[in-house]
């Protein structure tokens, strides 16, 4: 089965006129073809060391339902998606809220979304862990 990917850019409609990329994939010769957008909210996030509270979200669009179940987060190791897991659906996003926030949880990821064997994916986000405010504490207590 031949699948083809096409990239669309949309207008955020700020002063600066940033774009927003997002990836579609199509089955080809398919009469329902799984046509599916996936974007991550924002492709950097910032999260304090320690933290229980470290969201990163993603807006799926096709015509139809998604299926709620169908969406996963991951975490890119050399462009591939690992430790991927459920998304909770909030409105028109969907998110998963980290609750340890380390080293090893920093870095890029992307949400998938799974149906009928085809798997599409957001462009990577990346989290970046903040250290700072660990390391003043420590400072400052000598």
């Amino acid at each position: 089965n031949m699948h083809e990917a096409v990239v669309s850019t949309q207008s955020t409609g700020t002063p600066c006129d940033l774009y927003l990329f997002s990836l579609t994939t199509m089955k080809r010769g398919s009469p329902g073809s799984n046509n599916v957008t996936v974007t991550p909210v924002s492709e950097h996030v910032d999260c304090e060391s320690g933290s229980t509270n470290c969201t990163l979200q993603c807006r799926v669009f096709k015509e139809g339902n998604v299926r709620r179940e169908g969406v996963s987060l991951c975490q890119l190791d050399h462009n591939r998606p690992i430790n991927c897991e459920e998304m909770d659906q909030r409105g028109d996003r969907f998110e998963r809220t980290l609750t340890s926030v380390t080293y090893e949880t920093s870095g890029p990821y992307v949400c998938v979304y799974s149906e009928d064997g085809i798997q599409t994916r957001s462009k990577a986000m990346t989290l970046y862990v903040d250290y700072s405010f660990s390391v003043d504490a420590r400072i400052s207590k000598h």
